[in-house]
């Protein structure tokens, strides 16, 4: 099973191989015969178009991205809230309170175990969120889109 930052790590990769065809010779070829064939107008109505969608896929991978800025500030305050409610949710500090109090038959045994369920979802939780993409795999692919949207731009005939 793919998880998302194994698709935006393929998806980056193809942007750079659809990048690395439109440098290549042949390609640079395509507004020289384009002229040949008097369909310049064309070629370079068929170049907007795709760079029309390239600028929308942009779009939209950067609001993905401030998203995911977001989501990420949120996951970290999640985690810190794990980390520091685990010696709550495991019993310790409830055993602590009632031997020092020298309260017997541990009463609060039932709210720690309610809070060691709670700790067992808040980590579960988190476990999903690894597959969440960081916000760096976001930039490196729109990068990638703006290097291709560059390669596209050369391909248009001169008018």
């Amino acid at each position: 099973m793919s998880g998302t930052a194994d698709i935006l790590r393929d998806l980056e990769s193809l942007i750079g191989a659809l990048d690395a065809l439109l440098r290549t010779s042949t390609a640079r070829e395509a507004p020289n015969i384009a002229r040949e064939l008097g369909v310049e107008a064309q070629l370079n109505s068929g170049v907007d178009a795709v760079g029309g969608a390239l600028d929308g896929m942009d779009g939209g991978l950067a609001a993905l991205g401030r998203q995911l800025v977001q989501v990420d500030a949120v996951l970290a305050g999640f985690e810190t809230f794990a980390d520091g409610a685990r010696p709550v949710a495991d019993g310790r500090v409830f055993n602590a309170v009632t031997d020092y109090l020298e309260i017997p038959g541990r009463p609060l045994d039932p709210l720690a175990r309610g809070l060691a369920l709670g700790q067992r979802y808040l980590d579960a939780g988190l476990k999903l969120a690894d597959l969440v993409p960081e916000p760096g795999a976001i930039a490196a692919n729109r990068l990638a889109l703006g290097r291709l949207a560059e390669s596209l731009k050369e391909l248009k005939a001169a008018a």
